[in-house]
């Protein structure tokens, strides 16, 4: 929600199977105008929430980091663990850096459609350190200058093993793609393994969509579409390639 574009973050429980109750609320960190709250990842007992448009009115934009801490009277609260922001900010004014994050295990990534002088994109992975409890960068932003016209880093997603799948919606006459990461075995750097388009795909489709447009879970992975209306479902073969299996249209009458 929003008060003056100060925004919040409601917290629900599960209170029993279909009901959720309002557990609680994580305010805007005192930066009224930074559009807290503009993306939110929640993995176990840490929330993600972006906040694009802080920044010295340029919207550079921000993350904030919450875990789930105990007291010493053993009350459960969300407490601010690190602010997250990007390296090069200063070379991408109105990048709104925030407007995409995900975070599974000790990893977070977040998208960045604007990056860049021409909004070229990239995308920022941070590692949990518990040794320092604190959450660092790693390697530099991805960046890929096979998304075609732009934007890449419109919709992220982390596999359980740390790869990664960013979207690339405007990439061949809007037609969009998803790219597939691995990291480096000698490096942090993060390694483009494939190209993901959908087989039938035409000009509009925006293949990759905006946001929450990727979902995966083992070796199944469901990609949305920004306007065809139409979600393609794909499967991780042995040899560690993703296969388009199937895809899902929006029901007749809706």
């Amino acid at each position: 929600g929003h008060t003056g574009d100060a925004g919040e973050v409601l917290l629900f429980e599960q209170e029993s199977p279909g009901i959720w109750i309002n557990s609680g609320t994580i305010n805007d960190p005192g930066n009224e105008g930074s559009y807290f709250g503009s993306d939110v990842a929640v993995d176990g007992d840490v929330i993600v929430v972006g906040a694009s448009m802080i920044g010295d009115d340029v919207g550079t934009g921000a993350v904030y980091v919450y875990r789930l801490n105990a007291d010493e009277n053993g009350q459960l609260t969300w407490d601010l663990e690190a602010t997250l922001a990007a390296d090069d900010a200063a070379d991408s004014p109105y990048e709104e850096f925030g407007n995409v994050v995900s975070v599974k295990g000790n990893i977070i990534v977040v998208g960045d459609e604007n990056h860049g002088s021409v909004n070229s994109g990239a995308a920022y992975v941070y590692q949990y350190d518990p040794d320092t409890t604190s959450w660092l960068q790693v390697g530099s932003p991805i960046t890929n200058d096979q998304c075609e016209s732009g934007y890449f880093g419109t919709a992220v997603a982390i596999m359980e093993n740390g790869n990664l799948l960013i979207s690339c919606h405007r990439d061949n006459d809007r037609r969009g793609a998803v790219f597939y990461y691995s990291r480096s075995t000698e490096s942090d750097e993060y390694v483009m393994q494939q190209k993901i388009v959908s087989a039938d795909g035409k000009s509009d489709d925006e293949f990759g969509g905006l946001y929450k447009t990727i979902a995966v879970d083992g070796n199944t992975m469901a990609i949305g579409t920004g306007s065809r209306e139409r979600v393609y479902i794909f499967h991780l073969q042995d040899d560690d390639v993703w296969n388009e299996v199937s895809y899902i249209d929006e029901p007749a009458g809706f």
